[in-house]
């Protein structure tokens, strides 16, 4: 019902303000921030992981990515990101570039088949938080 949907907002909102006590926890608080698109929240998380000399997920490194080049901070300067994600990204910038004329559905449907499973697509298709 109607009432359900006020509820995950509300759990996000307490996860990603909990202070993580674990690496489960923290964990949880990066994935809370991430989907409610916290950049203040995941940065102070991110640099838990680095504390802790724990690895950092890779969500949270394609979402530290974005976030820098979005803020037009130096990416290179970033730690804890792998060759990989950082090769996926450099994909993804070259595709957005490519398809700078693209909008709307049919850039979505581009993230889709290329980045689908990326926080990537996430961050720019995914527009409301619904659970079916």
């Amino acid at each position: 019902g109607e009432e359900s949907g006020a509820l995950e907002p509300y759990l996000l909102e307490y996860f990603r303000d909990t202070p993580p006590a674990s690496r489960e926890m923290l964990e949880l608080a990066t994935a809370a921030a991430l989907t409610l698109k916290d950049k203040e929240r995941f940065w102070s998380l991110l640099s838990l992981y680095r504390e802790n000399g724990l690895k950092i997920p890779r969500h949270a490194q394609e979402a530290a990515l974005l976030f820098a080049h979005r803020d037009r901070r130096e990416i290179s300067e970033i730690s804890g990101i792998d060759d990989a994600t950082r090769g996926e990204f450099a994909r993804l910038l070259n595709a957005m570039e490519l398809q700078r004329a693209t909008t709307g559905d049919a850039l979505v449907d581009l993230l889709r088949r290329s980045f689908g499973r990326t926080y990537w697509y996430y961050y720019f298709a995914v527009k409301d938080l619904k659970t079916n």
